[in-house]
Parts: C-alpha cells; structure tokens; sequence
C-alpha cells in the first residue's frame, strides 16, 4: 500500500485538531517532550483510589516517535495514539530543527448546538452557507450537500434557501442520531470542513462537550480500569526507560505531552500567590471569521494565583475572573499561563498560530472551549 501524501497528512492533521478544539495540541514527530504521568492519570476519571495520587509526580523526558490519529466509532471524538522514547537524563540537547509546512488550503465553519435543538428539524447554517458552501445555483433556492464523515461514511444533506435563512434539511435528522447528538449536546458542535478551495465534497466533523466519550458510557467501570491499567502500565514504562504508547483525548484533560523548553520555562519561574495572570485564547487560522461572528469567546482568560504547588504537574491554582464564556479548570500548569503586566485591547482580533501548530496552548480539564 501506498503511504498517504504529504498534503493528505497535513489535511488529516488540520481536521482533527478542527475537531478537537482550539485548546488542542500535537506535538512534531521527533520533538524533545515531558510525559507526564500524572497528567496522564487525569484522563481516567472514576479511578479509586484516583490514579494521580498514586503516581510519582514525574516529567519524563521522551521523543516523540510517532502520532496516530483516530476518532471514537459512534461519536466521532477525536483521540490520538503517541508513541513515545524515554531520553535518557545526561543527552545532549541540540536546538530543536524548525520545519517549515506549507499551510492546507482547508477551512471550516462551527455550528455550535443548544440543550434545547431539536433534531427533527432543519438546522440553520448561514454563516457556514455564506462562507464555505457552494453557491445555490442561479434561480434555485435548494441544492444537494455531498458530505463525508471523518470515517468517511456519506451522507447527502439538502441545503435550503428560504425566508433569508440557508438551512439543512433533508438528510439532517438521520445525521444527528447516527452520531447521538440527541443523548448528551451540553457544548456539542457540528464542524463543517471544506478541503479544498475547488473541492465541492464536504467532511464533517464533530466538536463534543468536554466530559467523557459517549462510546465508553455503556462500560463505564470497565473502561475506567482499563484506562487506570494503561495510564500506570505507561507511567512504569517511562522509568524503565522503555518505548511506550499514550492515548491523549484533547476533550478530556490538559495534554500531558508538552514541549520541553516551554515546561522548564514555565516551571523555573518564581511564581507567587496574588500575581495577576492571564491564559490565551487560541484563534485556529482554518476557522473562517463568519463562524466566529456571534461569538462571546474573549481574547484571555484573567485570573489571580491563589495557591501554588509544590509539584510539576498543575503547580498553581488561579481564581478566574467572570467570562462570558465557561472559564478553564481553577488548577494549570506552570506553561499554561502569563502574567498579566498590561491590559489587552478589546479588540476581537487575535494573532494567529501556524497552520498546523506543534505547541499550541493547551486545553483545559474540564471546561474546554
């Protein structure tokens, strides 16, 4: 079998990290990492005792060998699978080699889903029908929607013009309860992914609530033990200085694999009780401005340090100021955040990170955006 093109890979990594969430991060292949157990241990909630108090609080230095995408098979949650190398503590660092990628030409539209949607009804899509879909032909008010899920499975929507509102209406309903949108839809979001600027097929993707995947609900205990093995099993590789694999789900935790300079940078500095920080709120470069048009997300997030660990993993806790917005959990790590020395201007324009971004911030542990 062939291996994938360079631009498939770069299309493949775009859409998951669409999916998974401004917050997200991957890390390059070969790039000089933490792991950090404990952090891992944070993804198996329900543990007893919880795994995290079990672990030592240990950053372990790896290479990143490789990076394996995947969604969940009923929800489409993104997940990956990183392979990882224990380094060994006396190496010699070289600077990191800064590889240029050319940019996808992908981009995307949010549909962000209410408690109160009903699925048997049209959705509205007209920031998405305004920036990413092809025009409705001269003289018709409905086209089809050829789309394809992040399996590839395909689906065929009816876009629809009327009374000055694009919507989807054929084709909707059955979507939404293949991917049970109708069981749990606290901070559910459709993406609607455009590959290529000629391409007239769709993907479309999944952005769930942060909290557990839906596909493990039915064997919750089970699956919580499993996680707790692997997690531990993981932890006891990486001081055997032995090659392991994680599972890191972006909409279920901070990440746990962190870039080394910015973890040492973070953790040298003198960080005191009361110091006023902030933690930026990432601008994906794929999302098209039409998506973020009603949106209340602020440029920062603000807060005051109100406890500081003695510890690697999560060494502060900072008290958030109201946001219109849900704010991050209350306990970040060291890297994760800045002071605050001046106050940003109100304005909606963000800088922007690369395309495909190796050390983007990161995502919070309960409430990701």
């Amino acid at each position: 079998m062939a291996a994938p093109a360079a631009a498939d890979l770069l299309l493949d990594r775009a859409v998951w990290l669409a999916c998974a969430g401004p917050f997200a991060r991957l890390p390059a292949v070969d790039a000089k990492v933490y792991y950090f157990p404990r952090g891992h241990a944070d993804q198996c909630r329900g543990a007893n005792p919880p795994l995290h108090l079990l672990l030592h609080d240990a950053k372990q230095r790896c290479t990143v060998k490789s990076i394996e995408l995947h969604y969940r098979p009923t929800t489409d949650e993104p997940y990956a699978e990183i392979t990882l190398a224990p380094d060994p503590e006396l190496e010699l660092l070289l600077p990191a080699i800064q590889q240029q990628e050319e940019a996808t030409q992908m981009r995307y539209c949010l549909r962000h889903l209410t408690n109160t949607s009903d699925d048997r009804a049209p959705i509205s899509i007209t920031s998405c029908a305004l920036s990413i879909f092809p025009t409705l032909p001269p003289g018709q008010d409905n086209q089809d929607l050829h789309a394809a899920d992040v399996h590839r499975h395909p689906y065929t929507f009816n876009h629809s013009f009327k009374d000055g509102k694009h919507k989807l209406i054929a084709g909707w309903s059955s979507y939404c309860g293949h991917k049970r949108y109708n069981v749990v839809r606290d901070r559910n979001a459709v993406v609607f992914i455009r590959p290529r600027a000629a391409q007239a097929h769709f993907i479309i993707g999944s952005r769930r609530g942060p909290g557990p995947s839906l596909d493990i609900a039915s064997d919750q205990v089970g699956n919580v033990v499993q996680a707790t093995q692997a997690a531990a099993a993981a932890a006891a590789a990486a001081a055997g200085a032995q090659s392991f694999t994680v599972i890191y789900y972006p909409r279920q935790g901070w990440p746990f694999v962190v870039p080394r300079k910015e973890a040492d940078d973070g953790l040298a500095f003198d960080w005191q009780v009361g110091m006023d920080v902030r933690m930026r709120v990432p601008v994906d470069p794929h999302e098209v401005p039409e998506s973020r048009e009603d949106d209340e997300t602020p440029d920062f997030f603000h807060g005051v340090i109100t406890q500081v660990n003695n510890a690697n993993w999560c060494k502060l806790q900072v008290a958030w100021a109201p946001s219109a917005v849900p704010t991050p959990d209350g306990t970040v790590n060291a890297w994760q955040v800045v002071l605050k020395e001046e106050e940003e201007s109100p304005s909606r324009k963000r800088a922007t990170s690369p395309a495909i971004p190796s050390d983007a911030p990161s995502s919070s542990r309960q409430r990701i955006i």
